[in-house]
């Protein structure tokens, strides 16, 4: 993954000032994000096939749910636990059922980067 760098963000843009806003965190974001690694999770019995995710040492960022789900939670979890870490996600989302599937996005989500985040500890 390539980091950006906050010059390149042309200083006169047609985005709404929430967009260049957004933009101009999410570079500087990049900037401190040195250790960062990109993860893929092959999810089980949910609607959403897999989760991607950056960790950043326990902090975990751009979430994405891929292949399907209620979008109003695939947009809703992924803003909600930007930038926490793996032990708040796991606390707060590990357990959470969907119907009778005995798991769901939130909870594959925890288990995603708890696993994670396991084998960054490993690979040190």
């Amino acid at each position: 993954m390539q980091q950006k760098n906050l010059e390149s963000v042309p200083k006169s843009t047609n985005l709404s000032k929430y967009k260049q806003g957004q933009i101009e965190k999410d570079l500087l974001f990049s900037k401190e994000r040195k250790n960062y690694m990109h993860y893929h999770y092959e999810t089980k019995n949910t609607c959403p096939k897999a989760i991607e995710f950056d960790l950043d040492k326990d902090v975990v960022c751009n979430v994405k749910f891929l292949g399907g789900g209620c979008p109003g939670n695939l947009q809703a979890v992924p803003r909600l636990v930007e930038g926490m870490k793996v032990s708040e996600i796991h606390e707060k989302l590990a357990g959470i059922l969907c119907g009778a599937r005995g798991t769901s996005c939130a909870d594959q989500l925890a288990k995603a980067v708890q696993e994670a985040y396991q084998e960054s500890l490993q690979e040190v």
